[in-house]
C-alpha cells in the first residue's frame, strides 16, 4: 500500500502531509479526530502530462503560510525525472491555486519564505539552482545558478540573506532580494551536508563526503564568510 513519505505539518487544527501516490496523494486532516478534511490527487499534470515520481522516499513537509499550503512535487514521464512542480492549495477548501512547473527541484529540501517570496534549491544538473518563487502568483522572481556545484540541502533565511552549501564544500551567501552572490567561501573537496544554522554573527555547517576520513563541522563568519573554525566528527554530519 501506499506510505506517508513526509512529515506532517500542524496548523491552525489541522494536519497537511504526503503519501506516496495512490488515488489521494495530498491530505488534510483534522488533528483532534484524524478525519480527512481534504485530499488531492496529485499524480498528473494537466499541463505537461508529467506524472508524480512513484518512488518511496522522504520529502520534505508541506509550507503552511497565510492560509496556503505549499509543496514542491517531483515529476517524471518516460523515464525523465528532470523535472518538477511547486504547487499551491487553498489550505481551507485544498483547492489548487496555481501551480509552477520548472526543472527538478529537491524534494527533500524544505522549502524558505520570507514576505511574499518562497525559496526552494533546483534545477537540471544536481540541483544547481536557488530559486526565488512569489509565493501569492507562483511568478519566478530571479534564479541563482551555481555552476560549479550543486545544492542538495535546504537554504537558511537571515533578514535579506540566503546560505546555501553546495556539493563541492562552498557555502554561499545570496542576497534574497536580487539575487546576487554577496560571497563564498571553499573548505575544500568536501560537500555541505546540513542545512546552515545562523547565530552569534556565525554560518555552522556539517561537512564530508560518502566514506570520507574527515568529516566534521564548520563555522563561517556571517558577514564575510571567512572560515572562523572547524571540527573533526566521527561520521558525518547530516542534520
Amino acid at each position: 500500500g501506499d506510505s506517508w513519505v513526509s512529515d506532517p505539518t500542524l496548523h491552525d487544527g489541522r494536519l497537511y502531509l504526503r503519501s506516496n501516490g495512490g488515488p489521494s496523494s495530498f491530505f488534510c486532516l483534522n488533528a483532534s479526530s484524524g478525519e480527512v478534511v481534504w485530499s488531492r490527487t496529485i499524480l498528473e499534470n494537466s499541463t505537461t502530462g508529467y506524472v508524480m515520481s512513484p518512488y518511496s522516499y522522504p520529502v520534505q513537509s508541506p509550507l503552511v503560510v497565510n492560509g496556503r499550503v505549499y509543496a514542491v512535487i517531483a515529476r517524471y514521464l518516460n523515464g525523465d525525472y528532470s523535472h518538477s512542480t511547486i504547487t499551491c492549495f487553498d489550505g481551507m477548501s485544498g483547492e489548487t491555486l496555481w501551480e509552477r512547473y520548472m526543472e527538478y527541484c529537491q524534494e527533500k529540501a524544505q522549502i524558505a519564505f520570507s514576505g511574499d517570496k518562497l525559496f526552494l534549491v533546483g534545477g537540471p544538473t544536481y540541483e544547481s539552482r536557488v530559486f526565488c518563487v512569489d509565493a501569492e502568483t507562483g511568478d519566478l522572481v530571479w534564479i541563482f545558478d551555481d555552476s560549479c556545484g550543486g545544492f542538495n540541502t535546504s537554504v537558511a533565511l537571515d533578514g535579506d540573506r540566503l546560505y546555501a552549501g553546495d556539493c563541492y564544500g562552498v557555502m554561499w551567501c545570496i542576497d534574497a532580494n536580487t539575487g546576487t552572490a554577496l560571497w563564498n567561501q571553499s573548505i575544500g573537496p568536501y560537500a555541505i551536508t546540513t542545512c546552515p544554522a545562523i547565530g552569534y554573527g556565525k554560518v555552522f555547517a556539517g561537512f564530508g563526503n560518502q566514506g570520507s576520513a574527515d568529516p566534521g563541522i564548520v563555522a563561517f563568519d556571517k558577514g564575510n564568510g571567512n572560515i572562523l573554525w572547524s571540527y573533526l566528527t566521527d561520521a558525518r554530519p547530516l542534520t
